[in-house]
């Protein structure tokens, strides 16, 4: 569902804590420092580890190549992306009813290596003008074809104006986006709650996540070479 609330609505309700009212116009500039606060809050709010369920979105479905050993897959279109959440790996070739599908491990950064088999471990390579760059390690083996679903978590949007939404936060989740403003407010204004606020907007962000136990993560452990490997 579209967001509603603006920015503005946000900074209106700050002010009425009375230490945060000079939070517009300061220094003759018309929208600052809250237009660059709400910025602070938005990146703040979607960088690792929240995994917000209205933030998610797929790369196409990546088939290995069956002809030639490669490791970076270029993937067109694909210029929002901020993070990997998580991959799943589908064995397309195999007989076995149901066809097997497990997850990737969703790495940071991976190394170019000369070792192929059987995927384990995916990672936001790089990304260009037109697109993304997404490497495995291993080498997907030639023997086999896989299919890779990957679902990412998409760039912070940058706001220009105190007239925009807090989109893409839904309009239920505005109680962590106030306490997150208060938070960096108090820090604008030098004030010593900001420690304290801050914590509280955290707390609020983990629980609205589900990152606590609210929504156990459904993840599983499966072997597929030696240690050694990495």
């Amino acid at each position: 569902m579209a967001s509603t609330v603006t920015l503005q609505d946000v900074v209106n309700w700050a002010m009425t804590f009375t230490k945060l009212t000079p939070i517009i116009g300061v220094a003759g500039f018309q929208q600052e420092p809250a237009l660059s606060i709400c910025n602070n809050v938005l990146q703040e709010l979607m960088s690792e580890p929240f995994n917000w369920k209205f933030n998610r979105s797929k790369v196409p479905s990546i088939l290995t190549a069956t002809t030639s050993f490669q490791q970076d897959y270029v993937i067109g279109g694909v210029t929002d992306c901020a993070w990997f959440e998580y991959a799943d790996i589908t064995d397309i070739t195999s007989q076995t009813i149901p066809i097997p599908i497990w997850q990737l491990d969703v790495k940071r950064t991976l190394k170019l290596t000369n070792q192929h088999s059987e995927p384990i471990k995916v990672s936001y390579h790089d990304e260009t003008d037109a697109g993304m760059i997404v490497r495995f390690w291993p080498i997907p083996d030639i023997a086999k074809q896989w299919k890779i679903d990957i679902t990412y978590q998409k760039k912070v949007p940058i706001k220009q104006s105190l007239s925009d939404t807090w989109a893409p936060f839904p309009d239920e989740m505005a109680f962590v986006i106030r306490q997150m403003f208060l938070a960096y407010a108090y820090k604008q204004a030098d004030d010593q709650r900001f420690a304290t606020e801050y914590l509280l907007g955290q707390a609020l962000a983990k629980k609205a996540c589900g990152i606590k136990d609210m929504e156990a993560d459904e993840d599983g452990f499966r072997p597929a070479h030696s240690i050694m490997l990495g």
